[in-house]
Formats: structure tokens, C-alpha cells, sequence
């Protein structure tokens, strides 16, 4: 138990120690002697005032800790599940006694083996809690009352002291953060952490940008930027080196989209310790004299460009004298005496001959008519014997008396603009013609054949979609949309089928065109049948195609009608042949079995392969039987309940004595007891007595066959495998073809080659 704590006195001293330590004792070491004050005064182990940490609200740390008067090391510790916690929550938390009960996931407790606590909240002027102070004893503290009474009047000063501390650090900082806006200064300033992000930005920088300055925290300058990484490094690592810098150049993108220009300087900060904390420093917006400085340079370039490609030319008309700028007789290839002794006043002998004509048209014209600014296209031959195109402007001056003394003009270099026009020329003769290969093909196309844009809009289409929509054809024009050709085509009769439920019928077309169906077939009101197909192109165009299927429709109308027939007949003849067969059948077993008159030896083998062969017969035809009810559409089936394991034991029955002849060890691994399926008894047991019938008979010598099962989604999936050889891959396409036996036809093995196909029909 803690000792007695006289309430009216500890009172007193905390005021006195209030108002004395708060007013006169060194504020260095206020908060420590104020711990130490309340475990000397109170009579208990521990006393601390932590402070919430801003960098992480779940944590606090201690700024003041003492133990039975002695002060200790700091330390930070997180607030879930402690007692501190809650006075964060509540503004005071009080237990007399098994606080390590309470608080079973605070090991600080543990550690310090407390067992009584008290703490009450440390207000601040922002509304919201700057930590607290408490005290911790290591035995049952009785008298708590008092102890909150006592922290409570203290918590007043701590929470004083708190905002003393916090507002002489603030002003240290902002003095110094003003202290480096002034060495750097400029329109807007802006601060990042040390790992370069922004913590701070002017609001100015919207007025720039576009974009609000709290969108900049969190952020790399070079994250806002254009400019690819590589470019950034040189800065990146002047900033790794903490080094200030001046004057850095970069390229934003602004809320609308256009491209910004940014001057930057900067200078590193660091705290008391010297640790490097990040970067101050100033912005501006140099964009107009960055564009100015583009223009310029775009400028200057085109004129390079200009001098590259015009030159001057001068010819005195009275001494019949060319002269033209060096840089052109360079471009053609020829030294000045070459020039001079082709040329002889005139570039007439450089003109390329098919060019010739026009060039002495133009020139005579000039003559008529000295006032006017005359222009001329021509080839003129190179030295190499190629020919380069020039546009040659000038005009021709006169003497008083009217008479032609001087031309002079420009030689403009024109030769890649005319294979540019050349080249589009060709092009549009090739698209020309390309376009008209692709009508002719299309008219060519005997089925009908249209061409939609991604937004469903008639591109182009053959003469048999106009001829087969003839009641639209009013409507059918490029750019006409799929709906309305459709809407009109149903409303207006074109579709028996949608008579009386027009609208629904439309709507379920649509979607099953713009849903790119695969095919569809209906009725046109001609008594016509079409299939038609839609599908997207990759660059989202829609391909229509409607096929006339109607003599397929009436060939497979008659094939229909032929296999129906043919079941029937089918049908007919095995009632037939069942009847007399059964009669030599049973006059065998007669012949076999006469006790009264015993045939000899040679006689019994001659009845046996009667019997034999009747039976396989017999088979077969009750066979041809089945397969004909089933694609007469005869069969009926009975769907009910049925316990599978019920089924599988009846099968393994009745192919027990065949499996024993040929030594055919049969596996039953099913282990589904109790689980029906929704099957006919009868067939479902025909199924699986053809498939275990087939394992055994087609297997190899002392072989097996394995009967599993599995749960699927709702079904049951049954497995017969066997140790057999298989089938050839390239004879799987046979497997369920009537009277096929893929090869088992030339062994001993009997069978009719119908019992796989019968399964599968039934299935």
C-alpha cells in the first residue's frame, strides 16, 4: 500500500509548486522537476508527462520520466491498449489497483510492474489533446481522488509550458525560413523534406500553373515535369550532395493543358543537430521569355532554311549578262566558268525540254508586260544529269524610253514540294483506284454485302444488298445508321416473322447484331430463307453478309424427311426380321436340347453356330432398333430420381460373367452412396452396360476396367477406363459413326458397331 496522502496539503504544494517552478524555476528543467515533484509528494513509483507524437498519432512520447524521484531516459511507446489511451479519449483514466489486468497488451506495465494509475489530459489551444501527465505506482493505490485533483492543477502549467516550447520553436523557424526566402528570392516560395517532396508551395503558384498548391505536396519536382528522368539526374544528384543551386530551367504542364516554364533556386536547411531536413527556396514563371527565346531560334532557323533554298539572280538585259548568287550554281553542281559558258546570258540551256515551252511562254509574256511580277516553274539539269525543280520570280525593268534593260529575281528550290505533290497524286490515284477494285469486288460478291462504321453508319455496300432490300432502297445512302435501315425495313413488311410483334421482334435482332452474332437465319416475306453474319473489324468497323440459304433450307427439309423415312423403314424391317429369326432360334435350342432324339457330335457344333449366329443377329437387329427409334424421334424417356449406385450394381452384374471368361479384373472405386441423378433408369443402365461391355471385350489379356465417379457443379461425372490399346487419334472422327469398328472388324472380337453411336444418341 502507498503511504497517506494528506489531501489539503499535496493540494497546496501542487499550487505552490504551480505557481513557484511555473514562474521562477529554470525552464529547462521545469517538466523533470516537475515528475520528480509529484513521486516525491503523492508516494508513488512513477510519474511522466508524454506528449502525443505528431509524426504518428497512435504513438506517444515521454518528455519527462521519473522513478522514485529520479529522473530517466525519454522513450516513446504506442497508446493502443494502454491506460494513456484512454485519457486521451476521456481526459482522465483512474485504477486503484490490477491495471495489468485491465491492459493485458501494455508490456511497458508489465515491465515497470505497476499497479495502480492515474492520468488526466494536457489541453492545448487548438481543441484537440497535446498529450498528458499521470502517475504509476507498483502497489495498490488508494487514495486516487486526490491524485487527479493534484494533476489536474498541475496540467494547466504543463499544457503552458507545451505551447511555450512549441511557439519559441516555430518562431525559430519561421525566422530562419524568412531569413532563406530573402537570400533567394523571387515569386513564389516553396519547401521539401528530405527526400525532395514538397511539404510547402506558395498559393501563388495557381495563378501560373493552374493548379492548387496543395496538389504540389507529396510530389518530386520532377513528377510535375515533362522532361524525361535522364535529364533530371544532374539535378538529382546536386541535390543528394545538399548543395544549394540557382537558376535550374524546367518545363511543367499547366491545368489547361499547355506547357509551362519554371526558373528555380534553392537553398538546403538543416536543424540544430545538422541533420539535413530538405530544401527552401523561390520560383518563377519565365514562360513568355522562354517562348520568346523559342521564336527567336525558330526564326533564325527558318531564315537559314530561306537562304538555303532561294537565291537571287540578276541578268542585264543590254550585254546579255546572267548574274546569280554562288550558292546556286553550287546547288546544281557547276563552278562559276562552267555556268557562265553554258548559261551565256540565260538559263534557257538547262531547261528541261518537256519544261521548254512553258519557260519561253512566260518569258515572252514578262517582255509584253514589264509591270507585272512574272513566276515560272521548270527543271534545269544538273551537272550529275539529274534535273531539280525551281520556281524563278522576277520582273523586268525599263529604261524611260519604254525599252527592257534589266530582270532580276529569285531561283526558289521547289523540288520537294513537287514530289510531295507527286506523291499525293499518286497516292490519290492509287486510293482512287483501290476504291473502285474494292466496288467492282463487292458488286462482285454474289450474296449481300455491307460495310458499318464503329458508330453504326452504312459505309459502303454491293448491288444484291440494294437488290435484296428493295423496299428501303429509298433509304440506303453512306452515312444512313443500321437502326433506322432496320426500323423501316420491319415496319415497312420486309420480315413475315415480325408481323403482329414488330416492335419486340425489332429490338431482338438489333441486339443480336450489334451483340456481333455469329449467324442467324429467317424468313424474308418472298419465302425466301437468309443466314445472316455480322462481325467487327479490328478497327471497329461492322461486315455484314446475308446468304440466300433457302435451297439449303429445302435440301435439308428433304434430307430430314429421307432419314425419317428411312427409321422407319428400319424400324419395320427388325420387327420383320425379329420374327422369323426367333423361330430359328428357338427350333435350335429345341434341336440342342432333345433328351428324346440326340443329334450327334458334328450336328451339336452345326446348332451352336446357328445359335451363335442368331444371337449376334438378334443383337444386332434389336440394335438397328434403338438407333431407329432414336433419330425417328420414337424414344421416350422417363425422368425420374434414380440412386446411381443402384444403377452401377445391376451393370456390374450383368457383366460379371463376361469380365470372368475374359479374365477382366473390373474396379469399382465409386464411393457416392446414396446420390441420385435426374436420369431414365432403363436407358441410363443401357449407356453404361455398352461402355463396360466394350472395356472388356476390347481389353487386353488379364486386363482391368475402372468404374469412378465424381461430384461437378450439381452433377455427377461418371469414368469407365480400360488397359486396352485405344484408338489411333486420327480415327476419333469415326467413333460414333454407325457400324464403324475402327479396325476391330478384322479380329475375332464380335460386335455390330452400333452400341457407342446408341449411347450417344441417348445421351
Amino acid at each position: 500500500m502507498s503511504k497517506t496522502i494528506d489531501k489539503p496539503q499535496a493540494t497546496e504544494l501542487a499550487l505552490q509548486f504551480a505557481a513557484n517552478r511555473g514562474l521562477h524555476a529554470d525552464r529547462a528543467t521545469f517538466l523533470e522537476a516537475l515528475v520528480t515533484f509529484l513521486t516525491d509528494t503523492l508516494g508513488v513509483s512513477y510519474a511522466l508527462v508524454a506528449k502525443c507524437d505528431g509524426g504518428s498519432p497512435r504513438m506517444a512520447r515521454t518528455v519527462a520520466l521519473a522513478h522514485n524521484g529520479t529522473v530517466l531516459s525519454n522513450t516513446t511507446y504506442p497508446l493502443a491498449g494502454s491506460p494513456c489511451a484512454d485519457v486521451i479519449s476521456e481526459s482522465v483514466c483512474k485504477h486503484e489497483s490490477r491495471i495489468q489486468e485491465k491492459y493485458p497488451e501494455d508490456t511497458m506495465l508489465v515491465d515497470m510492474e505497476v499497479e495502480a494509475y492515474v492520468g488526466v489530459v494536457l489541453p492545448s489551444t487548438a481543441g484537440t489533446p497535446a498529450g498528458h501527465v499521470a502517475i504509476m505506482h507498483c502497489e495498490e493505490l488508494a487514495d486516487t481522488d486526490t491524485a487527479e485533483q493534484v494533476l489536474s492543477i498541475l496540467s494547466s502549467s504543463v499544457a503552458w509550458e507545451f505551447e511555450r516550447i512549441d511557439q519559441e520553436t516555430q518562431l525559430k523557424r519561421n525566422e530562419q525560413r524568412f531569413r532563406d526566402f530573402a537570400d533567394a528570392s523571387s515569386d513564389w516560395h516553396w519547401e521539401t523534406d528530405k527526400d525532395h517532396r514538397f511539404t510547402f508551395i506558395s498559393p501563388k503558384v495557381a495563378e501560373t500553373t493552374g493548379i492548387p498548391a496543395e496538389d504540389y505536396i507529396g510530389k518530386a519536382r520532377w513528377e510535375l515535369s515533362d522532361t524525361d528522368a535522364e535529364t533530371w539526374q544532374e539535378h538529382i544528384d546536386v541535390l543528394n550532395q545538399h548543395q544549394s543551386f540557382k537558376n535550374l530551367e524546367y518545363d511543367v504542364l499547366a491545368a489547361n493543358g499547355e506547357c509551362q516554364y519554371m526558373n528555380v533556386s534553392g537553398v538546403p536547411v538543416f536543424d540544430q543537430d545538422g541533420k539535413f531536413t530538405g530544401y527552401r527556396g523561390t520560383a518563377q514563371d519565365i514562360t513568355d521569355q522562354k517562348n520568346l527565346r523559342i521564336a527567336l531560334e525558330e526564326s533564325e532557323a527558318r531564315y537559314e532554311q530561306a537562304t538555303q533554298q532561294v537565291s537571287i539572280w540578276d541578268r542585264d538585259l543590254v550585254i546579255d549578262k546572267l548574274f546569280v548568287a554562288p550558292r546556286f550554281i553550287e546547288l546544281l553542281g557547276y563552278t562559276e566558268a562552267e555556268f557562265e559558258q553554258i548559261t551565256n546570258g540565260s538559263v534557257e540551256p538547262l531547261v528541261h525540254p518537256d519544261d521548254l515551252p512553258g519557260y519561253q511562254e512566260r518569258r515572252d509574256t514578262a517582255f509584253a508586260f514589264p509591270d507585272h511580277v512574272y513566276e515560272s516553274e521548270y527543271r534545269l539539269r544538273l551537272k550529275s544529269g539529274c534535273y531539280r525543280w525551281f520556281e524563278s520570280r522576277g520582273k523586268i525593268q525599263t529604261d524611260d524610253d519604254g525599252n527592257s534593260i534589266r530582270a532580276c529575281g529569285v531561283f526558289i528550290d521547289i523540288t520537294d514540294r513537287k514530289e510531295m505533290e507527286q506523291s499525293l497524286s499518286d497516292a490519290s490515284e492509287r486510293a482512287i483506284k483501290a476504291e473502285r477494285r474494292l466496288t467492282s469486288a463487292i458488286n462482285s460478291i454474289q450474296d449481300s454485302f455491307a460495310i458499318f462504321d464503329p458508330d453504326n453508319r452504312l459505309v459502303m455496300f454491293n448491288d444484291k444488298y440494294k437488290e435484296d432490300r428493295q423496299i428501303i432502297a429509298d433509304l440506303l445512302k453512306p452515312g444512313a445508321k443500321f437502326e433506322d435501315l432496320f426500323y423501316e425495313n420491319v415496319m415497312r413488311g420486309g420480315y413475315p416473322e415480325a408481323l403482329g410483334r414488330e416492335e419486340e421482334w425489332y429490338q431482338e435482332r438489333l441486339n443480336a447484331h450489334l451483340s456481333n452474332h455469329d449467324g442467324e437465319e429467317y424468313k424474308l416475306s418472298d419465302g425466301r430463307w437468309m443466314r445472316v453474319t455480322d462481325r467487327k473489324t479490328t478497327d471497329g468497323d461492322m461486315v455484314s453478309c446475308r446468304v440466300d440459304v433457302t435451297m439449303f433450307k429445302h435440301a435439308q427439309e428433304i434430307a430430314e424427311s429421307a432419314n425419317k423415312a428411312k427409321s422407319e423403314f428400319l424400324s419395320s424391317m427388325s420387327h420383320e426380321l425379329r420374327t422369323p429369326l426367333n423361330a430359328i432360334l428357338g427350333f435350335g435350342q429345341l434341336l440342342k436340347n432333345d433328351s428324346k432324339n440326340p443329334i450327334s457330335e458334328a450336328q451339336q457344333r452345326a446348332v451352336r453356330h446357328i445359335l451363335n449366329s442368331g444371337s449376334h443377329l438378334l443383337t444386332l437387329i434389336d440394335e438397328v432398333l434403338d438407333l431407329a427409334k432414336i433419330e425417328a424421334g420414337q424414344e421416350r424417356m422417363s425422368i425420374e430420381n434414380t440412386v446411381i449406385t443402384d444403377v452401377i450394381e445391376s451393370c456390374l452384374s450383368l457383366v460379371q460373367t463376361t469380365a470372368e471368361q475374359h479374365q477382366i479384373e473390373i474396379k469399382n472405386e465409386i464411393d457416392i452412396k446414396h446420390s441420385t441423378v435426374l436420369a431414365d433408369y432403363t436407358r441410363l443402365k443401357q449407356v453404361i452396360v455398352n461402355l463396360l461391355t466394350n472395356a472388356i471385350k476390347y481389353n487386353t489379356e488379364a486386363g482391368s476396367v475402372t468404374l469412378s465417379a465424381e461430384h461437378l457443379e450439381g452433377k455427377i461425372r461418371l469414368k469407365i477406363a480400360d488397359t486396352g490399346i485405344g484408338i489411333s487419334p486420327d480415327r476419333f472422327e469415326e467413333l460414333f459413326q454407325p457400324f464403324t469398328r475402327l479396325g476391330a472388324e478384322t479380329t475375332e472380337v464380335e460386335g455390330t458397331g452400333i452400341g457407342l453411336t446408341i449411347s450417344k444418341r441417348l445421351i
